[in-house]
């Protein structure tokens, strides 16, 4: 579907004029400051949920710029940054002060890649199994009767 909506978003952006744009192409993303803006959208949710949120730390190759499809990285910073700061936040609920989530830009001429990093505590072993059933989440909030009906729902 994601790829089907950029297309389809491409051909119309092609026929007006948008600066620093070619379609949904941005000439000059910065990855840095995709993920600051990104980690906005993180923060709000978290802080609404548990009263607070991590830091972010953005480190590494913090100034190129590339031309890239802006969409498909916010979607999946947002994804990422969100599931980051709701672990970090649930695996520290007690403590006074939160560590923070960081990301590390790598980039050189051609490519750029971004890694972020927690201390959420990971997934414990025995739920490596499920991690790619599509509802599977490692959050506290679900209650096991929802786990158990939505793995019912999903088996039959």
């Amino acid at each position: 579907r994601l790829g089907i909506r950029m297309l389809a978003e491409h051909h119309l952006a092609l026929h007006k004029v948008t600066p620093g744009h070619i379609g949904v192409i941005t000439t000059k993303l910065s990855p840095a400051q995709t993920v600051s803006e990104c980690s906005l959208f993180a923060k709000s949710q978290c802080e609404r949920r548990y009263g607070r949120s991590p830091e972010l730390e953005v480190t590494g190759h913090t100034s190129p710029a590339f031309p890239y499809f802006a969409m498909p990285l916010q979607y999946m910073l947002e994804e990422v940054l969100k599931n980051a700061m709701r672990a970090t936040a649930e695996h520290h609920r007690h403590a006074t002060t939160l560590p923070p989530v960081v990301a590390t830009i790598c980039s050189n001429d051609a490519d750029f890649s971004i890694r972020v990093s927690d201390q959420g505590g990971g997934i414990r072993t025995e739920q490596m199994p499920r991690i790619y059933e599509y509802m599977f989440t490692t959050s506290d909030e679900r209650s096991a009767a929802t786990q158990s009906s939505i793995q019912e729902s999903s088996s039959g």
